[in-house]
């Protein structure tokens, strides 16, 4: 069944910055992040410190970037399936690097 202005299943978010028709504001934008942004714009925070400071520790680029670890190790993890960065143990600290 059609909603508001005749749309059907169209949400707030997919409608950002659209104009409906006879209307002359913008229907605001969502701000809620899911999971996968978090960790996505976290990969890439990860991304950059590497590329700029070089190998570091897990641990490390958690306390550099201000990440929560949590967020951190999902999106080291991310950067690890696409290839992007090696993980390596030495002695009791897990490393990270850049491919």
């Amino acid at each position: 069944m059609p909603g508001a202005f005749g749309l059907r299943h169209a949400s707030a978010h997919s409608l950002a910055a659209s104009r409906v028709e006879g209307l002359d504001c913008a229907i605001p934008q969502r701000r809620e992040r899911t999971v996968a942004q978090a960790i996505g714009e976290a990969a890439g925070k990860i991304w950059s410190y590497l590329n700029e400071n070089g190998d570091a520790s897990v641990s490390a680029v958690v306390r550099k970037t201000g990440l929560n670890r949590a967020v951190a190790e999902r999106a080291i993890g991310w950067l690890a399936r696409e290839d992007k960065l090696v993980i390596e143990k030495q002695k009791n600290a897990e490393i990270v690097r850049l491919r």
